[in-house]
């Protein structure tokens, strides 16, 4: 069986569309989600509405946990609009009460088997939701990451894709569909295959011109937003 692995969508539906397309060719059975579906930009009703049209597994990410602060009343919305522009915004107003339940009430984390391969599913890391890592960190600190029980250990979060091997599991950062950091107009996410239990990263073009455009028109402050999209 072919396991799609995706992260950090963050309302990108036009990346979302291009690796669906990709992923059909490929003969994906599954999908498996890191989280952060929303923040950054404009489409997560999209985003939403097509993922659940898919057979997949999900755990939420920080940004759905953000969305859930800003309902409750626990977070300052100009503290988030000024670091991560207007996509929560764009989520609270766009996404129905049923959507916006589906994202706050999924778990942090998961440990799941699928057809013979066991995977830990984490958004940051096996220990800290928040935690970032990166291809840099020092292989001292990505060996903390093994997961005797986990044949894959899925992270995302820090939008950079690699692989660890570790003594017992393979340490996989899928970086971002919605955001890649490394390069722009790159939906980035990997391929499991249960079979061999083997993974392949996967880059997938997506055309960036639109978002950039809306990026412009909505949160002209912040720049990072659409230079991001275009990184060599």
């Amino acid at each position: 069986m072919k396991i799609a692995i995706l992260s950090d969508l963050h309302g990108n539906i036009e990346a979302f569309e291009q690796v669906l397309i990709k992923a059909q060719n490929e003969g994906i059975a599954k999908f498996l989600f890191l989280g952060d579906f929303i923040g950054y930009y404009y489409w997560p009703e999209k985003v939403i509405d097509l993922l659940l049209t898919l057979n997949f597994i999900s755990i939420q990410g920080n940004h759905e946990r953000i969305l859930q602060g800003l309902i409750k009343g626990e977070i300052d919305k100009k503290t988030i609009l000024n670091k991560y522009g207007s996509g929560h915004e764009y989520a609270l107003n766009k996404l129905s009460k049923d959507q916006i339940d589906f994202l706050i009430n999924l778990p942090t984390s998961l440990h799941v088997e699928i057809d013979g391969c066991y995977f830990r599913l984490c958004h940051g890391s096996p220990v800290d939701p928040d935690e970032y890592i990166y291809p840099d960190n020092s292989i001292d600190s990505l060996n903390k990451y093994n997961v005797p029980q986990a044949d894959f250990v899925l992270i995302g979060h820090s939008h950079y894709q690699f692989i660890h091997r570790n003594t017992d599991s393979l340490l996989v950062n899928v970086g971002s569909v919605g955001q890649s950091r490394s390069t722009g107009g790159l939906a980035q996410w990997a391929i499991v295959n249960t079979q061999s239990k083997s993974v392949q990263l996967i880059s997938t073009p997506y055309d960036a011109s639109e978002l950039i455009k809306q990026s412009t028109q909505i949160d002209f402050n912040i720049p990072y937003l659409r230079e991001v999209l275009t990184r060599k």
